[in-house]
């Protein structure tokens, strides 16, 4: 995400991030495999998770703008690999869910899973689009810009996520 890059360009979180989330889901994910039935049913899981989620998303671009440095990397980065931790909480539990239905809602919520990827790819270009470009933005606008672009890209992420949990609760 361009808010990262921006406002924490030296530490290279394009590179960081994405494998922090990638390494720790897959971590969580093998041991909610084998214990994730002991931290409750997989409704209460999937409803603590998105929370997490829908938190984090809403908090992490706010601590990316007012925090800046080490400690604010140093911070994002552990809101990163909690939403990793939730992500695998989430994973978990949703194929535990879709695990004992028929192999048609498996390859449906994998091909969710695609369709959610691209989704908000094409949100993010919205957003950027629908801001215009930054090029000719004084260096105290360009933050402002830069705040706002990743503050809409992950209110829409947690306004799409508390949508499912209104799914999860009926």
């Amino acid at each position: 995400m361009d808010v990262f890059q921006y406002f924490q360009g030296e530490y290279s979180p394009d590179y960081i991030y994405s494998n922090m989330n990638f390494v720790l889901n897959v971590v969580f994910q093998f041991i909610f495999i084998i214990y994730g039935n002991k931290f409750g049913t997989y409704k209460f899981q999937i409803l603590v998770a998105l929370a997490a989620q829908i938190i984090i998303m809403l908090v992490l671009p706010v601590v990316v703008y007012q925090v800046s440095g080490l400690g604010g990397f140093i911070f994002s980065s552990a809101l990163i690999m909690l939403l990793g931790l939730s992500n695998a909480i989430l994973l978990s539990a949703i194929f535990g869910v879709v695990a004992f239905l028929p192999f048609a809602y498996i390859i449906a919520m994998s091909t969710g899973q695609g369709l959610a990827g691209i989704l908000m790819n094409i949100i993010r270009y919205c957003v950027t689009a629908g801001l215009g470009s930054s090029e000719h933005l004084s260096p105290s606008e360009k933050d402002a810009y830069y705040f706002q672009t990743g503050f809409i890209f992950f209110a829409v992420a947690a306004f799409l996520m508390l949508v499912n949990v209104a799914f999860v609760i009926v």
